[in-house]
């Protein structure tokens, strides 16, 4: 009885064996890759929204008036913002807000971050990655940024490189030693912080060889702050190709013209209310969508929280 019993345990023992081995290969092959700068592709997977609860009105601290030049009326609908998106925001300013409010907590989309510099500290990616399931590419000439992003960004592919118009080639990277985040090719920025600086030789890449090595062939969001190496970045950069749904950008006096004679000659505009609340950076997109989004937020005067998951106005705490 016991070698009949045995006869008969064997198959099922080896299509079990058979069957966890499948389950291991699978997972293998279809995880990812984290090494290098390969980046999700065009159409990731949408994940679930698991933005935290919000937290009561009492408990928020308020929000000071940004600057005494706003008027009543925006910092009335700045109110309202930071109310439906709080908590937040991570970034320097209220970048983070603005694209939140532009996708209206949209799951599963994609970014492209040039310039991105710590994973977390005023990035304008980080609360879309870690409570939206968004994915994309992170890009800043510091390699040293490349190990956190690694252990906390999981859906983030880091890439240590300097965007700009030519490919293979190499600039003299200005390192502000007390203030990364700052540090850029710009001699003016350089010469800013005489004996803080350390200057590196980077390779660089234009922006369309980035996307094509990492097979990205659209993205919703491209944020960019190099710090008066804009208008070099987007020279590489075919917009009417990829047609992002939204950029953020940095736009000092010094190259603001250049950057909106780039924009206007690709079509986009800017949304005047995220631009005039923002007084570093400047929100573009699609000329024909900004009837769109002005219709937006005639509707939204009315509603007391926004429709949350639902994209903008298109056809379709770790560790520090």
């Amino acid at each position: 009885m016991s070698e009949i019993r045995k006869n008969r345990t064997l198959p099922l023992l080896a299509l079990l064996v058979v069957t966890i081995l499948g389950s291991i290969l699978v997972v293998v092959l279809t995880r990812p890759k984290t090494g290098g700068c390969v980046c999700p592709g065009s159409a990731p997977t949408a994940q679930p929204h698991t933005a935290p609860g919000r937290i009561p009105p009492a408990a928020r601290p308020p929000l000071d008036n940004p600057s005494p030049g706003i008027d009543a009326e925006s910092l009335e609908w700045l109110k309202r913002l930071h109310d439906w998106y709080y908590p937040g925001p991570n970034t320097q300013g209220f970048e983070e807000i603005f694209i939140r409010d532009f996708f209206r907590d949209k799951p599963g989309g994609v970014f492209v971050d040039i310039g991105a510099s710590h994973y977390r500290v005023r990035s304008t990616t980080y609360y879309l990655e870690m409570h939206l399931g968004w994915s994309g590419l992170a890009v800043d000439a510091l390699a040293e940024y490349a190990d956190a992003y690694e252990k906390h960004r999981k859906k983030t592919k880091f890439c240590a490189v300097y965007v700009g118009d030519k490919t293979d080639a190499e600039v003299d990277f200005n390192v502000i030693k007390s203030n990364k985040r700052l540090s850029s090719s710009s001699d003016a920025v350089g010469k800013e912080h005489v004996g803080d600086v350390e200057t590196i030789k980077v390779k660089t890449i234009t922006m369309n060889d980035l996307l094509a090595a990492n097979g990205i062939t659209r993205f919703d969001l491209l944020s960019m702050d190099i710090e008066l190496a804009e208008p070099a970045a987007l020279r590489g950069f075919d917009i009417d190709r990829y047609k992002p749904m939204l950029v953020v950008i940095e736009s000092h006096d010094e190259v603001d013209k250049e950057i909106k004679t780039y924009f206007t000659a690709h079509r986009y505009s800017a949304i005047e209310p995220y631009s005039r609340l923002d007084p570093l950076n400047d929100y573009y997109v699609p000329a024909e969508q900004v009837a769109a989004f002005d219709a937006r937020m005639a509707e939204e005067s009315a509603m007391t929280a926004p429709a949350s998951g639902t994209a903008g106005p298109v056809d379709e705490k770790d560790e520090q």
